[in-house]
């Protein structure tokens, strides 16, 4: 580091702080575990934006599952493992971390966002999930756990693009080609026929409309049937 001396000008030298020596060890318990929390404290929590009595197929229900910790970072705590489920759909987001340090107390949360969409009708389960907390203060493991979540859903089962007859797939591809046949006959005639006499031939086309018009016209003067319109 360097100073400024009024007298000496610059002084410049190295200063050397003291070594720190310490030992990390797993506790016997944990020699087996894939991942734990050791903290102070750590507590995880789960809740519902609905009361899950009553689903039909369609409905949506948010899953918000929380976990907080002393003394440790955000990026420490467990992520949360979405299992697949047939017929109940999961949309997980991205994880919200948070890090925080008041007053030299640290303090971390991880929350856990899941959308759920019922697609079929039946009996789901939400399978318990469990977490291992190193208690650092009492020095002893303790299970936490969230319980098993039981959902059951009635009515009938969305129609996916599988059901759909047959017949309907037929005429929506053939609707398909029509349009697109009719559009290349108009790009062709815009292209090549710009030299045809267009006026001339739709000239019968413009007499017959205004026979049409003049057919709808009101048999009485306009005096006696004043509810007719000349332009009509």
């Amino acid at each position: 580091m360097q100073v400024n001396d009024a007298q000496a000008g610059n002084i410049s030298g190295p200063v050397k702080a003291p070594a720190v020596r310490f030992a990390a060890s797993i506790p016997a318990e944990l020699e087996q575990a894939k991942h734990w929390v050791a903290a102070p404290q750590f507590n995880v929590d789960q809740t519902f934006d609905r009361d899950l009595e009553g689903l039909s197929v369609g409905d949506a229900i948010e899953r918000v599952i929380r976990f907080e910790a002393n003394d440790v970072m955000a990026m420490m705590l467990p992520a949360l493992d979405i299992q697949a489920l047939q017929g109940l759909k999961a949309y997980p987001l991205p994880p919200e971390l948070q890090d925080n340090n008041n007053r030299g107390e640290m303090t971390a949360s991880r929350v856990e966002r899941i959308s759920y969409i019922a697609q079929q009708p039946g009996s789901y389960t939400l399978p318990a999930e469990e977490f291992l907390w190193w208690d650092t203060r009492s020095r002893r493991l303790v299970l936490l756990s969230l319980p098993a979540i039981d959902i059951e859903v009635t009515g009938a089962a969305a129609e996916t693009a599988a059901d759909v007859p047959a017949a309907v797939w037929f005429a929506l591809i053939a609707m398909a080609v029509g349009l697109l046949l009719v559009m290349l006959v108009l790009w062709l005639s815009r292209r090549w026929l710009q030299g045809l006499p267009w006026d001339t031939a739709l000239q019968p086309v413009s007499r017959g409309l205004r026979v049409l018009r003049s057919l709808r016209q009101p048999a009485l003067p306009a005096r006696l049937n004043p509810d007719s319109s000349a332009g009509d």
